[in-house]
């Protein structure tokens, strides 16, 4: 079974290898705008847009970013929980998932970044008193890492949780990817846990159960999409080093222990940076590590420590002693216990 498998990873990659159908954008043709439930981009494309307010007038606002194969109402949970604290929550369907026309189809990384260019721009025209912050999930982390490297966004805050760091080497180029492939392509060997090999992304079943069934989700990607996302990873480890060495805003950056999706040694030999450990220490960078938690963590069953973690970074909430925290954390994360198959 193992050889089969290896067999349909090579038939996938090289078809993939062969693939030059990347959509591309289309020229501009208008100003992005927005209208009942849909963001309208500048090259005319329709993103279904999910928005949920807060009870009271708020005060700030969420951009969220969603990851691979999911879409804007992934959302749902944490949006909720934060509606009760004057925040407001916005998210989009990127193209290629959700509602979009062409679900399925992959379009590239600078696609994405534009379109969260566009769409943060036309949310702070609406709102210039309001305090933004860009929350990615998984792939979502990376399309706002390299949205922040390309442009200056007068942004509050960025909160990325489960984010999506690979680091790829000659070493285990080969094995990186089928294992991923086996992960993120197969849905009924992650979800049903039934298979080779066996990943968990969340302690949440109802959700999973829901998550396997929903057909706005996309279960079965293409060829091209396989080779589009494999092309982001290789990218996502310089992205974030210049995301982290680099910023003068506030990140929040959520780890799940128990992410079975995404590996950690990435992260680790990032946080070997200098740099980006003096961020760490200096409080840019809040270091957050869940031991409970799996990849979907904010859809965990115990998922409101980190809403409610978020919420209070948010809002400034202190934190007391955040060097001897961040050195504890950084070791926690280089010695618990390791679950994803690439540690």
């Amino acid at each position: 079974m193992t050889k089969k498998l290896y067999k349909l990873f090579l038939i996938l990659f090289s078809l993939a290898s062969c693939t030059h159908n990347l959509k591309i954008r289309g020229e501009t043709i208008k100003n992005p705008y927005i209208i009942k439930d849909y963001f309208h981009t500048s090259d005319g494309e329709k993103l279904k847009l999910k928005l949920w307010h807060s009870k009271k007038s708020s005060e700030i606002i969420i951009i969220g970013v969603h990851g691979y194969s999911d879409y804007s109402n992934s959302f749902s949970l944490p949006a909720n929980f934060f509606s009760k604290f004057k925040i407001d929550f916005y998210s989009f369907d990127l193209r290629g998932f959700g509602s979009h026309k062409n679900k399925g189809l992959w379009y590239s990384l600078e696609n994405h970044i534009l379109d969260l260019k566009e769409f943060y721009e036309v949310i702070r025209e609406k709102n210039p008193k309001k305090k933004i912050f860009l929350l990615g999930e998984s792939m979502g982390g990376a399309i706002i890492a390299g949205t922040l490297n390309k442009f200056n966004l007068k942004v509050d805050g960025i909160i990325l949780v489960s984010p999506a760091i690979w680091d790829f080497s000659d070493r285990n180029f080969f094995k990186s990817r089928f294992l991923w492939i086996l992960a993120k392509f197969f849905p009924r060997i992650i979800l049903n846990g039934k298979g080779i090999i066996k990943i968990k992304p969340s302690n949440n079943k109802v959700m999973l159960k829901r998550f396997s069934e929903d057909p706005l989700v996309v279960h079965k990607p293409r060829a091209d999409s396989l080779f589009g996302i494999t092309k982001l990873m290789d990218k996502t480890y310089n992205m974030f080093t210049s995301l982290f060495s680099n910023s003068n805003v506030r990140i929040f950056l959520a780890i799940p222990l128990k992410d079975e999706v995404i590996p950690r040694k990435p992260i680790i030999k990032l946080l070997e940076n200098v740099i980006i450990r003096d961020q760490i220490y200096k409080g840019i960078i809040n270091l957050s590590l869940y031991e409970n938690n799996f990849h979907m963590i904010l859809r965990d069953l115990n998922r409101e420590k980190v809403t409610s973690d978020i919420k209070d970074w948010i809002l400034e909430h202190k934190y007391e002693n955040l060097e001897n925290t961040s050195r504890e954390n950084i070791e926690k994360l280089k010695n618990y216990k390791f679950f994803h198959l690439l540690d």
